[in-house]
Parts: structure tokens; C-alpha cells; sequence
């Protein structure tokens, strides 16, 4: 039987998480109910990230730049829907989905966040002072809180959210085959000027003859290339970073 992620929520208002093994989620909410719990969110384990996974340039932002991912969007916004739609204080599901941020950034933000709602800032002007969310995502959350609909205007979000990064990563699933035979050429490319032709122009000194203007040029290249080779990675890890 699959193993299921739940968070649940007693009479008493404690939120509680944790994995279950079970055949479906109707059988988690009534060992639940057993156990004087409501169920507030169930998933099985695998669906965690609502069908997507972190792609390379994501998780190499999460990594080295340590910056919030469109997963953590994505799982913060449907989580703190489902917990505000089931009768959970925002403070207590703001602190909940924290102790759970799988991002260093993030758990950081969503401890602020917490701190901030508690002295009385909305959800919505400090997402926009720490830029969690775009403009547009943020006016969504401010007509929601100005109407009430906090909850429905979350899971707007988190399905506009959805929307956008399953595009993105089908733009970056067709690029990746000609990026791969770019940069495989490239790779080539180096070796040659950097290994091969400097012995091609060894062999010509040899011979006292004169090496023609485009050898020339690649060995000027090559040279430049082995001066500020480190220098060229940092430009193409910043550039990966910046996708």
C-alpha cells in the first residue's frame, strides 16, 4: 500500500503532520477520526509536489543562491489555502508549513512571516515586501483579503502558479536537446583550442613556418580562454542561476 502525507488539526486547534501507510485518503481520515483527529490535507507521497519535480536550474537556485523555488510557491500557497479553508488560524498554518520548508530561504521567510502576522501585518503586504509573489498574484491576495476570500484567492494563486510552471517546463524540456548539442560542441570546441592546436602551432615553430591568421586566431582564443577560465565558469554558473 502507497504512503500517505496528512496534516490533521484536533479539537483543541494543534495542527499535527505526518505519514501514513493506508490504501486511500478516505481510509487516513477515518484512522484519523479514530484517533479524534480531522483530516485537513491528504496526499499520497509521490504527488507531493503536485505532479512536478525540481528541474536542474531549480534546484541549483536551491542550492547555491538558496532562493524561494517555484515549488515552495507552489506547495505554500495550496497548503495555507487548505488549512485556512479547514477553520486553522493563519498563524498556527503559517508556523506549521515553516517547521515543514524544504528551502532554507524559505523557512526563514515563513518564520518572519509568522512574527510579522502576530504584531499584525497582513499575509499579503509582506509577501510583497519580501517579493514571494508577482504583482499580479499579490493583487489576487489583497482583493481577497479585502473581501474575505482569502482562502479562494489562495488557491487561485497556487492554480495560476501550476499553470505557469508546468509551461516553463515544457519550454525548457524542448530546449534541452539543442542546449545538450551546444554545449557538447562547445565542450569539443575548448578541448581542441585549449589542448590540440597549441602542439599544431609547436609543430609549425618547429618548422619555421609562419602560422596562418585563423590558427592564430584560435590560439589568441585558446590563451584567453586558459587566462580567465575561472572567471568564464562563474559568467556561465550566474548565467544558469539567473534562468
Amino acid at each position: 500500500m502507497p504512503d500517505f502525507s496528512y496534516i490533521s488539526v484536533d479539537q483543541s486547534g494543534k495542527i499535527s503532520r505526518g505519514v501514513i501507510t493506508s490504501s486511500s485518503c478516505s481510509e487516513v481520515r477515518k484512522n484519523l477520526e479514530a484517533k479524534g483527529l480531522d483530516l485537513v490535507s491528504c496526499q499520497e507521497q509521490e504527488e507531493q509536489t503536485f505532479g512536478f519535480n525540481l528541474d536542474v536550474v531549480d534546484l541549483f537556485k536551491l542550492i547555491f543562491y538558496h532562493q524561494i523555488t517555484p515549488l515552495d510557491k507552489i506547495s505554500f500557497s495550496h497548503h495555507l489555502g487548505v488549512m485556512l479553508k479547514a477553520g486553522v488560524p493563519i498563524i498556527e498554518a503559517v508556523e506549521s508549513l515553516g517547521e515543514e520548508a524544504a528551502s532554507p530561504k524559505f523557512k526563514k521567510v515563513l518564520k518572519k512571516l509568522m512574527s510579522e502576522l502576530e504584531k499584525g501585518q497582513t499575509l499579503s503586504s509582506f509577501l510583497e515586501k519580501e517579493k514571494v509573489f508577482s504583482p499580479a498574484h499579490l493583487s489576487i491576495l489583497k482583493s481577497g483579503e479585502a473581501s474575505g476570500k482569502v482562502t479562494e484567492s489562495l488557491f487561485l494563486i497556487n492554480s495560476d502558479l501550476k499553470r505557469d510552471y508546468q509551461l516553463k517546463k515544457k519550454v525548457k524540456g524542448a530546449m534541452a536537446y539543442p542546449i545538450i548539442i551546444i554545449l557538447a560542441l562547445i565542450g569539443v570546441s575548448g578541448f581542441i583550442i585549449l589542448f590540440v592546436l597549441p602542439k599544431v602551432a609547436e609543430v609549425f615553430k618547429q618548422m619555421n613556418l609562419t602560422t596562418p591568421l585563423p590558427t592564430r586566431i584560435l590560439l589568441a582564443l585558446g590563451s584567453f580562454m586558459s587566462q580567465y577560465f575561472r572567471e568564464l565558469i562563474a559568467v556561465s554558473l550566474v548565467s544558469l542561476g539567473a534562468l
